[in-house]
């Protein structure tokens, strides 16, 4: 709602629209307060005990009746949509087309985004002033120009501090979505200098503080403190929306209370946006209820929930990966209707609600009806009524898509009903919500069952979704474990051609095995060039060493350790495994004892207690350079340590370790005592 009034009569009617408590919870954002202090009390547990599909649900029900009841306000009457043709024909088909064009360049999609995120708090704001000013004027309080401004300033500099924090060189992160849709678009913020951000927040928490105690003391004034009530109530809720969360995590305090200290997470980000709503949602039914040709609450809000559904379901089915779009749903097309829709909510909103209109403050603060509408009316023709009808049918559908969603699948994939799981999945696709995360998730699952067909029928749909390295990955694995080695080294140059480094690792790993498999050593090598010149984890280049190694290529399983070595020092595990190698390797060229003795006491020192296959390691260097001694003290130690600790294993080893050193060490000492002393005379010989 604009924040905009100027009513200099005062009212006569009573201050409630609905009556008190209805006024409070929903109006003034009392409610929203009640919910704050039950997670405050509750925590952390209490947040992340909420269902899934209860947030989605909840956005249908309550949330999309708001972005309903604006089209209604404006497209359903001739002569509402003539009076604001600019917004509801022009500006519409401007948002319509930035949507569009953000679903194909990234760029436009990001600045889409940030719009959104940066208007939506505004939205609020403005909102949540134009409700005091209502509530003021009903309970007939005496509004000064310069308490106006105050109180107009409290509002404007607690959305301030918001667009600071968005906008400044930080990590706060903000989301203002009904739902969490998994939003894979990176925002362009303005990227205010920290300094900067800090100074500019200091200047605004004091205005924010100074405007929104001066505004209360001048209306206060007149002694008649209880119409602050409902004021009150919405200043408390834009601080805890805004002002507070924001401020807290910009400055690094610790409050102790989660819904502040928690850094804006999904799960509160939704129940402040399902408070602005019901807020929107109480003031658009009492307006309309004011009106002539209401036709009481079910028709109204029906309306409104059809609307509000048809508005965010038909982009997404329109524009998902199977129709006209690219994006999946989860991976940013969500996002984009989210903002789209806002967006185009957000132009008709200040189009339209406006104190200082005198139709709309006729009905919101003098409580009259509006008169001479009849004759305006469209009528109901069946064109009308077949709309509402299917507006309806995909009003019931959305309701059902959450539980379908989060609660049915989980289900079915957990009871190995795959085919169910299937059959949701392909339900859901109709209305633009498969998700390649899903059918991941899924052909993982059939993998598992031992149906390897099928289960790379499903990876190659989550590949039309959202193709991906890691996608190809899930395929690889599928193809490997059928032995089709051919396949899975396909699936890797398929992944290749992407780009990305997430699962070119795994993707590395299949190719050099399937290539070591089918005799190819000369293609696994380059395999093994071509991602040694990524910026992996040094864990990759270990698999990569380790898959060498199991082929016998020690040239390359020696590569593979040093590069894992070189990108992460302190990968213990291919130091140990390189130290193996350069002891016990059967290649001259290649053996080299003393590093092999160096890697592996690192190796030890680097756990504690220590690796009982790192002692071995080091035991068996220090007998290949010719440290007999320290081998066997280095088994009998290991062998002491995997008595306390129970392994047999470990045990059996270490003897069977221990008794080679000593032999060892045995034909050693005889070879010296039956060796010549050179220090001593050669003896006379005899004639």
């Amino acid at each position: 709602m604009c924040q905009t009034g100027g009513m200099a009569a005062r009212s006569q009617n009573a201050p409630w629209l609905f009556g008190a408590t209805i006024d409070l919870a929903l109006g003034c954002g009392w409610g929203y307060v009640a919910i704050f202090l039950a997670f405050s009390v509750g925590g952390a547990p209490l947040r992340l005990a909420q269902p899934e599909f209860v947030v989605p649900l909840l956005s249908v029900l309550l949330s999309g009746p708001h972005y309903g009841a604006t089209i209604l306000r404006v497209y359903e009457h001739r002569e509402d949509r003539r009076a604001y043709a600019l917004f509801s024909v022009w500006a519409t088909l401007l948002v319509l087309v930035l949507f569009v064009v953000s679903l194909y360049d990234p760029l436009v999609a990001s600045w889409f985004f940030t719009v959104y995120v940066t208007w939506s708090p505004w939205h609020y704001s403005g909102q949540n002033y134009g409700v005091s000013m209502m509530f003021l004027r009903r309970a007939g309080v005496d509004i000064s120009p310069l308490a106006k401004r105050l109180l107009h300033t409290s509002f404007t500099a607690s959305f301030l501090i918001t667009f600071l924090v968005i906008h400044t060189q930080s990590e706060t992160r903000y989301n203002p979505n009904p739902f969490d849709y998994a939003t894979k678009i990176v925002g362009q913020p303005l990227g205010f200098p920290l300094v900067f951000g800090q100074f500019a927040m200091a200047i605004v928490s004091i205005v924010y503080l100074a405007s929104t105690l001066g505004a209360f003391a001048l209306l206060g004034r007149g002694g008649n403190l209880r119409a602050l009530g409902p004021v009150a109530g919405v200043v408390l809720t834009q601080a805890l929306w805004f002002t507070l969360p924001f401020s807290v995590g910009f400055w690094g305090i610790q409050t102790g209370l989660d819904p502040l200290d928690a850094g804006l997470p999904a799960q509160y980000v939704f129940w402040s946006a399902i408070g602005h709503a019901l807020q929107y949602q109480f003031v658009t039914t009492y307006y309309a209820r004011s009106s002539e040709g209401w036709r009481g609450y079910r028709s109204y809000l029906g309306k409104c929930l059809a609307a509000g559904a048809a508005v965010w379901t038909l982009p997404a089915i329109i524009f998902a990966p199977d129709f006209l779009g690219e994006r999946e749903f989860s991976a940013g097309l969500g996002a984009l209707v989210a903002a789209a829709v806002n967006l185009h909510h957000f132009i008709l909103d200040g189009a339209i609600w406006k104190l200082r209109n005198s139709r709309i403050a006729n009905i919101l603060i003098r409580s009259n009806h509006e008169v001479g509408m009849d004759e305006v009316r469209t009528s109901r023709h069946w064109p009308a009524r077949a709309l509402w009808a299917a507006c309806g049918v995909i009003a019931v559908i959305r309701i059902g898509l959450g539980p379908m969603e989060f609660h049915s699948f989980p289900a079915a994939l957990r009871s190995g009903h795959y085919d169910r799981a299937d059959s949701l999945l392909d339900a859901l696709s109709w209305f633009g919500r498969d998700s390649s995360h899903r059918r991941s998730q899924l052909a993982s699952a059939l993998s598992r069952a031992g149906d390897p067909a099928r289960a790379e029928e499903q990876a190659l749909r989550s590949l039309e979704l959202k193709p991906s390295v890691a996608a190809w990955s899930s395929v690889a694995v599928i193809r490997e474990s059928r032995e089709d080695w051919q396949g899975a080294i396909d699936a890797y140059h398929e992944g290749r051609l992407l780009g990305g480094e997430a699962g070119a690792g795994r993707l590395a790993e299949l190719a050099m095995r399937g290539y070591y498999r089918t005799d190819r050593p000369d293609r696994a090598h380059e395999v093994f060039e071509e991602t040694v010149q990524s910026e992996l984890a040094g864990r990759d280049y270990a698999i990569l060493a380790g898959v060498a190694r199991d082929a016998s290529d020690i040239p390359y399983a020696i590569r593979g350790y040093v590069h894992a070595l070189r990108v992460d020092p302190r990968r213990h595990s291919a130091g140990n495994n390189l130290a193996w190698i350069l002891a016990t390797t059967a290649q001259a060229t290649l053996r080299d004892p003393a590093t092999a003795v160096a890697l592996a006491e690192r190796a030890v020192e680097m756990t504690d207690p220590p690796d009982l296959d790192y002692l071995d390691t080091l035991a068996t260097a220090y007998a290949a350079a010719d440290r007999n001694g320290e081998a066997i003290r280095t088994a009998e130690r290991a062998l002491a340590l995997a008595l306390e600790k129970g392994d047999d294993r470990a045990a059996r080893a270490a003897r069977e370790s221990l008794s080679r050193f000593r032999n060892t060490a045995g034909a050693i000492s005889d070879d010296t005592e039956n060796r010549p002393d050179a220090s001593s005379p050669e003896p006379a010989r005899q004639p």
